[in-house]
């Protein structure tokens, strides 16, 4: 009989993303890009995330 493989342990609990531009509004939208890439790159590898945890400006 073959073992069964332990599942990947997490590397990674907790995120932060962060915006940068010379004024609010460019580094909200910088930020917004990368979580929308987050949240894209996120969905290709199946990852799962708890809405209960996200946390939103």
């Amino acid at each position: 009989t073959a073992k069964l493989e332990e599942p990947p342990a997490p590397i990674a609990d907790d995120s932060l993303i962060t915006g940068y531009g010379n004024t609010d509004e460019e580094a909200e939208r910088d930020h917004d890009e990368k979580l929308l890439a987050l949240l894209g790159r996120c969905g290709q590898v199946m990852l799962r995330l708890s809405i209960k945890k996200l946390q939103f400006k």
